[in-house]
């Protein structure tokens, strides 16, 4: 199984839309796989799930919610039974998320405080069993996990249970600005956990990064193109603490992507409550429409292959 987390410290660049389209295009190729949505908001789940189900869910929250398994794991002297996954189709599967996860942020940062007391580590590795126990109901090969934007203690404790780290990022100041946060705090909870802790829940590592934005498919702003030229460098120099010269990402092999947003079609897939690449005739996708709802599938086809390349690559 690989775990692999998306983090947006700002919060600006839809990364649930992404991990959206994304794990339906890995259900495509066979993968089974499993959505964790550790975003307080709970803006992925929204999207999977209609308000009826989601207002069920919230109903009876410790039975079906990632923040209702966390309280279960958190009083229980021994693990529960896995966690209910809700089944989103062929072997996709989604823990769905709650506002009341934000409830486990002062916990969490509690327990990191205690350094390397038992007890401690037990809580700062909650979401490792957590993933656990969920992929072994649902068999899932990936483990897609969806973080709240900023550097709280939720977001140390699921990333330090992951494999690796994949950001998405816009071509702008913002995102290049967030990348010289972004890997040195990764690197510190990483190294601080090692020290504390004998034997780390996940590896990670970065995976990479995927710039998304509307100007890649039409003439971009010299704005839009500046700061888009600055994001490999300032990857390599935050996130691998290497040296490189910039260049477009198009030609980093760190870049897993260069994704296109299609405003039109967010707006049916909203409606119609299915990925964009999946839109039929009936649902409004006609004419123009059809034809980028087949660029869409091609652009999230190549995004699934590329990402799970690099992820053999590394865990090789």
């Amino acid at each position: 199984m690989t775990r692999i987390a998306f983090w947006d410290v700002s919060g600006g660049h839809d990364s649930p839309w992404l991990v959206y389209h994304l794990a339906h295009m890995l259900a495509d190729h066979g993968r089974r796989t499993l959505i964790l949505d550790l975003d307080p908001s709970s803006r992925l789940t929204s999207m999977c799930v209609s308000e009826d189900r989601l207002i069920e869910l919230w109903r009876h929250e410790d039975a079906n919610t990632i923040a209702g398994f966390l309280h279960g794991l958190l009083t229980a002297l021994n693990d529960p039974p896995g966690p209910k996954i809700e089944e989103l189709g062929p072997g996709l599967g989604l823990l769905p998320g709650s506002f009341a996860l934000a409830l486990v942020e002062e916990p969490l940062a509690e327990a990191w405080s205690r350094g390397s007391d038992p007890g401690a580590i037990v809580i700062s590795s909650i979401f490792d069993r957590v993933t656990s126990l969920a992929q072994q109901t649902h068999a899932a090969d990936i483990v897609l996990m969806n973080l709240g934007p900023g550097l709280g203690a939720i977001n140390r404790a699921a990333l330090l249970a992951t494999d690796h780290v994949i950001t998405p990022l816009a071509p702008d100041l913002t995102s290049v600005h967030s990348l010289h946060l972004l890997g040195p705090a990764l690197s510190a909870w990483r190294t601080d956990w090692q020290a504390r802790a004998t034997s780390p829940p996940g590896q990670v590592r970065p995976l990479g990064y995927i710039v998304t934005s509307p100007a890649i498919a039409v003439n971009r702003t010299p704005q839009a193109q500046h700061w888009q030229a600055q994001i490999p460098a300032a990857f390599h120099r935050a996130w691998l603490e290497a040296s490189e010269p910039a260049s477009d990402p198009a030609t980093d092999p760190w870049c897993l992507g260069l994704m296109r947003e299609y405003p039109g079609l967010k707006i049916l897939a909203q409606e119609a409550r299915r990925p964009m690449f999946d839109l039929r005739p009936a649902d409004g996708a006609i004419g123009a429409h059809m034809t980028s709802v087949v660029r869409c599938r091609e652009d999230f086809d190549r995004l699934a292959r590329t990402l799970l390349a690099r992820a053999a690559e590394l865990n090789a």
